[in-house]
């Protein structure tokens, strides 16, 4: 069962992992068929084949089929896909409001993805200054305190940064040092 709007642009990565959390053991599925395999394998030679060797994507000949293979219920699975391709159809899916398909979910080769959020950083952690110096609950610094890296809270906001945030580490790590040997 969809349970956020799940076109990529609609939906930054840090909403979907907040909605994420709150599915049952933060568990989603990903539902397509040879079309979309077809997109990715342009990019990476045997992905499917890969992952299905993993026990992390099923596939099958049909909806049904595909949902009983990853231990999902084929009706409520095939109920799901079959409302998702009126919407593409339409061009409007009145679940969640969007508005741009990209194709149908058609049998012949259906591909299930089973997918877990995965954390490479925090969002929340230590508030910082300017000069990396932690600072309390009122904004106060904290004498002798510094932070850097992934401990850092206040410098992305919901959506982080693009390649693994080593820019703030790099700089907060930098930084932290020579604020903290001058004091």
């Amino acid at each position: 069962m969809r349970f956020i709007d799940d076109k990529p642009t609609s939906s930054p990565a840090a909403i979907v992992r907040y909605a994420l959390n709150d599915q049952p053991q933060a568990i989603m599925y990903a539902i397509g068929d040879q079309k979309m395999i077809d997109a990715i394998g342009a990019n990476t030679e045997d992905l499917s084949d890969k992952l299905i060797e993993r026990g992390i994507v099923w596939k099958a000949d049909s909806v049904a089929e595909a949902a009983e293979a990853a231990g999902l219920d084929p009706e409520t699975l095939s109920a799901t896909v079959e409302a998702f391709n009126g919407y593409a159809d339409s061009g409007n899916d009145a679940g969640f409001g969007r508005t741009e398909f990209n194709g149908k979910v058609e049998d012949g080769s259906v591909y299930i993805v089973k997918l877990r959020s995965a954390y490479h950083l925090t969002f929340g952690g230590l508030t910082i200054d300017a000069e990396t110096h932690v600072l309390d609950t009122d904004g106060n610094i904290i004498p002798g305190l510094y932070a850097a890296g992934d401990a850092v809270g206040n410098f992305e906001g919901d959506v982080h940064q693009s390649g693994f945030c080593i820019t703030i580490v790099l700089w907060t790590g930098r930084n932290t040092g020579q604020v903290a040997a001058a004091a």
